[in-house]
């Protein structure tokens, strides 16, 4: 059912914009799971201190559109679990 599976890169703060951009552009044909986590700054400074940058730059570029432009710019369409449930379902 899904052929890829990507998720949050990982990557330091200078490099986040070019590598989501790289990551929409790259995705291959058919159904991806792309498995983000976005969030403010705030409490996960504390749970992740070294790694927290990843998750605030992907809510930055989450929020700032970006992520959904390239998605249009590429052709990429979004799909959200219902389909999938009722694909498996046999629905």
């Amino acid at each position: 059912m899904i052929d890829d599976f990507r998720m949050t890169p990982g990557v330091s703060s200078e490099e986040s914009d070019a590598t989501y951009k790289r990551l929409v552009e790259t995705l291959p044909p058919g159904l991806t799971f792309v498995a983000l986590h976005p969030n403010t700054s705030g409490d996960i400074e504390t749970i992740v201190p070294p790694r927290a940058h990843f998750r605030t730059d992907e809510f930055r570029i989450l929020k700032s559109g970006a992520f959904a432009s390239w998605l249009t710019e590429t052709g990429i369409q979004t799909v959200g679990f219902r389909p999938l449930r009722d694909a498996m379902r046999g629905v």
